[in-house]
């Protein structure tokens, strides 16, 4: 026996899956009608939720905020707009709206931020990497701009504002401590403890180095100097060529120099704009060296200086100024002198930078440039059959060409040009330089000086035409406090610190000095003139053959 049912289904009451008509909210709805998530799904993968409590849940089967998005790598939602739009979430209160944060390209910068509905104005903005508050066109990294009176930072309890690098690689903290009311600035360096500024906000007070300034003004440094530098601005002085020795007294308070050298060219210099007569092509003398670097002064010393002339150009033309060596006649012209300073005399062995002079030319039309100078190699001369001088090195003069050592260089002096009676023109000179370079031998051409640098200081070959140069610039500095390594005297000293040029101390007696760190009286002297020659109005000097008495400069 077979029993048939036949189920009676309401089509109407069905959900078009080609849309609908006549639905009620509320009573017509896709979803759950009991306890149950409803979920969303795409070839049998759950990707969507909607829990029986009312979250969403995206790439997540258990959302626990209204609106959660899931993605194991990389989640984001994405907010686009046309060109000149504004993508932007917006927040409301009680249906009013407060707060937008999104990305505007309209007006005249595209900006991401946050815009103050209640203001009408950007309230941050970020642009171009960098970070304004108050501006839609900040200038550095963190741009706080306001047009009221109460325009700060604020940084309120325990808490700290760090301006700086990344983590552990220092940086400027600014905070407030409010156990005694004083706002703190300090910077910090890794593997040092903080160094503090605090400004005390009830006496008004200033301390650097300590948490309880006492006056004004309070400098502290643990088990070390204290003490304040004054620096002015950069100075230069320059000399230029004068075919004899110059000097420069040290100023009070420079303890260091920085100096460019510049050696001189053997001739022909450029400026002569010589062509050989064969092949119409120009020919110049080799050109000078430069050398530069930093060099330790005390104030008053007297340096003393020597500026490369230029090698003659001439037949058997003298070499340059300070070590150029002579050209040999017929033909050969002179080699460049070096530029060089010296310290503590004016002997060779004096010099402490040296930048050396180029090799003279000889003319001869197979012949091209004299060597360089500069380099801690001097450039030998070249194209003349091995007849041109070598370079010179740390440790010797080039070689004089052709094998002639009477055109060797030596320490300082570039070699003289050759010639042997045979052929038709003489060699160029070598050039100058801490050694000289060696002069060529029948019609070559000679080769350039070595030049000497200071440690960490740098030299360059083939740089300077015509005449040869110093340039020397330097600050002024001066320290002001108590030196930790002698007695805590306080002192006035040159330089960038305490202990090698000290001109006014005070010890622990009271006693001043002046001239000397340990004054015996109440008042201690050293190192005024015993006469008053060369003195001016106005100045003292001791009278050594009336008892020491001080007398004044009328």
């Amino acid at each position: 026996v077979f029993t048939l049912f036949v189920i009676n289904v309401n089509t109407a009451a069905a959900w078009s899956l080609t849309g609908n008509t006549g639905t009620t909210a509320g009573t017509n709805f896709i979803g759950t009608s009991d306890n149950k998530d409803f979920v969303f799904k795409t070839n049998n993968t759950e990707w969507a939720r909607i829990t029986s409590g009312g979250n969403v849940g995206i790439g997540t089967t258990s959302p626990n905020a209204l609106f959660h998005v899931y993605n194991s790598t990389s989640p984001r939602i994405r907010l686009e707009t046309g060109s000149g739009g504004f993508s932007r979430l917006e927040f409301f209160e009680n249906n009013l709206s407060k707060y937008q944060i999104g990305y505007n390209e309209s007006g005249l910068d595209a900006k991401f931020g946050i815009f103050d509905n209640g203001a009408a104005t950007w309230a941050v903005t970020l642009t171009g990497g960098n970070v304004g508050i108050g501006t839609t066109r900040p200038l550095g990294k963190t741009h706080i701009f306001t047009t009221s009176s109460d325009g700060n930072v604020s940084c309120w309890g325990t808490g700290q504002l760090v301006v700086g690098q990344e983590v552990n690689t220092g940086g400027v903290g600014i905070s407030y401590n409010t156990s005694n009311n004083t706002g703190v600035i300090n910077a910090l360096s890794p593997g040092i403890a903080w160094r503090n500024l605090v400004l005390q906000s009830n006496g008004g007070n200033v301390g650097i180095g300590t948490n309880v300034p006492t006056e004004l003004l309070h400098l502290y440094k643990a088990n070390a100097d204290v003490a304040i530098r004054y620096q002015s601005t950069q100075s230069t002085a320059t000399f230029n060529y004068t075919g004899s020795q110059q000097t420069w007294v040290v100023p009070g308070g420079v303890t260091s120099i920085t100096v460019d050298v510049m050696g001189a060219q053997g001739a022909p210099v450029n400026s002569l704009n010589i062509l050989d007569s064969y092949y119409g092509l120009p020919v110049r003398g080799g050109r000078g060296g430069r050398t530069q670097g930093d060099i330790s002064v005390t104030p008053g010393e007297t340096l003393y200086l020597y500026v490369g002339g230029a090698g003659v150009y001439a037949s058997g033309g003298v070499g340059g100024y300070n070590g150029g060596g002579n050209g040999c006649s017929p033909g050969g012209h002179g080699g460049g002198g070096a530029s060089d300073i010296r310290r503590g005399g004016t002997a060779l062995a004096n010099r402490v930078i040296v930048a050396a002079g180029g090799g003279g030319d000889a003319g001869n039309v197979d012949c091209r440039d004299g060597g360089s100078g500069g380099g801690l190699t001097g450039i030998a001369g070249w194209g003349c059959w091995g007849n041109d001088g070598g370079g010179a090195t740390q440790t010797a003069g080039g070689a004089g060409g052709g094998g002639k050592s009477a055109g060797n260089g030596s320490l300082g002096i570039g070699g003289v040009g050759v010639y042997d009676g045979n052929a038709n023109r003489g060699g160029g000179g070598g050039g100058g330089g801490y050694y000289g370079g060696g002069g060529a031998f029948s019609g070559a051409v000679g080769g350039g000086g070595s030049s000497l640098v200071p440690a960490g200081g740098s030299t360059t070959s083939d740089y300077k035409t015509e005449y040869g140069q110093i340039i020397i610039t330097y600050n002024l500095n001066w320290v002001s406090g108590t030196d930790n390594s002698d007695a805590g005297k306080f002192k006035i000293s040159a330089g960038t610190s305490m202990g090698t040029s000290d001109y006014f101390t005070i010890n622990g007696n009271g006693n001043v000095g002046i001239g000397t760190v340990n004054p015996g009286s109440k008042l201690s002297v050293v190192g005024l003139p015993t006469s008053a020659a060369g003195l001016s109005s106005g100045d003292i000097w001791r009278d050594a053959a009336n008892g020491n008495v001080l007398k004044v400069v009328p």
